[in-house]
C-alpha cells in the first residue's frame, strides 16, 4: 500500500470514529431521556395516588368539623334553654320573694327591722345577677364534677376489688409458704 492509501484508510477510518462516537452519545442521551420519562410517569402515578388520599383524607375532616359543629350548636342550645329556665325560675322566686317581703313588712314594726330583715332575704335567697358566661362556666363546672363522682363511682368499687383480692392472694401466699416450711 501506498501512501495516498494510508491517508485515505486514515481519514475513513476518523470519520467513523467520529460517526461512532456520535452515534455513541446519542444512544445514551435516547436512554437517558427515556429513563427520565419512566421515573416521570411513575411520579406522575404517585401523585395521584396522594391526590386520592389527600381527597379522602379532606372529607373525612370535612365530616368530624361538620360533626363538631353540630355537637357544638346542639350543646349551646341546649345551656341557652337551660339558662332560660333558671332565670324564669329566678323570677319566679323573685316574685314569691316581692311577696313574702311585703308579708314580713306588714307584720313588722320599725322600719330598721324591715331594713334588716330585707338584707337578710337578699342575701338568702337573691344570688348576685351574673353575666350568660358565668352561668354557663358554673353549668361547666357542675357538669366536670359531675363527671368526676362518676368517675370516682367507678374507680372506687374497682379499687376496693382489687384490695380484696391483692388480700386474699397474700394470705393464700403466706399459707402456701407456711405448708412449704413445717
Amino acid at each position: 500500500m501506498g501512501n495516498k492509501e494510508r491517508q485515505i484508510g486514515k481519514c475513513c477510518n476518523g470519520r467513523q470514529a467520529t460517526l461512532m462516537e456520535k452515534a455513541s452519545e446519542a444512544y445514551s442521551t435516547k436512554e437517558r431521556a427515556e429513563l427520565l420519562l419512566l421515573n416521570l410517569q411513575k411520579l406522575r402515578a404517585e401523585v395521584s395516588a396522594i391526590e386520592a388520599h389527600y381527597d379522602i383524607l379532606k372529607a373525612d375532616y370535612t365530616k368530624i368539623c361538620d360533626d363538631a359543629m353540630l355537637k357544638i350548636s346542639s350543646m349551646k342550645t341546649d345551656l341557652a334553654d337551660a339558662l332560660e329556665s333558671k332565670i324564669r325560675e329566678l323570677e319566679g322566686t323573685k316574685s314569691e320573694m316581692s311577696s313574702w317581703e311585703s308579708r314580713l313588712e306588714s307584720r313588722l314594726g320599725p322600719a330598721e327591722i324591715r331594713l334588716k330583715a330585707k338584707e337578710v332575704l337578699h342575701q338568702r335567697v337573691t344570688p348576685a345577677p351574673r353575666s350568660p358566661q358565668a352561668i354557663i362556666d358554673k353549668a361547666a363546672d357542675c357538669i366536670e364534677f359531675g363527671l368526676d363522682k362518676m368517675g370516682d363511682g367507678i374507680t372506687l368499687p374497682t379499687k376496693k376489688i382489687i384490695d380484696a383480692c391483692s388480700v386474699m392472694f397474700k394470705k393464700a401466699n403466706r399459707r402456701a409458704k407456711r405448708r412449704n416450711y413445717t
